[in-house]
């Protein structure tokens, strides 16, 4: 690992896998070992969505309590 936390994934996982720049991974722990899940595109899509309902959720109600 490096001094700022990232690590190499060997090349011969990543042609295996189809990893390109920009993957993205869900990480999972157990406390003792680590998990990269993969995430595909349409996964990050319904992540993207849920963060910007929460978004207008948190300033609609920011905005109801100054009145």
């Amino acid at each position: 690992m490096s001094t700022k936390g990232q690590i190499v994934i060997p090349r011969d996982l990543r042609k295996m896998l189809g990893l390109v720049s920009g993957s993205k991974f869900e990480i999972l722990t157990d406390g003792k070992r680590i998990l990269l899940r993969l995430l595909r595109p349409s996964e990050v899509k319904g992540f993207q969505r849920l963060i910007r309902a929460d978004e207008a959720a948190t300033k609609k109600a920011k905005k109801g309590a100054g009145k």
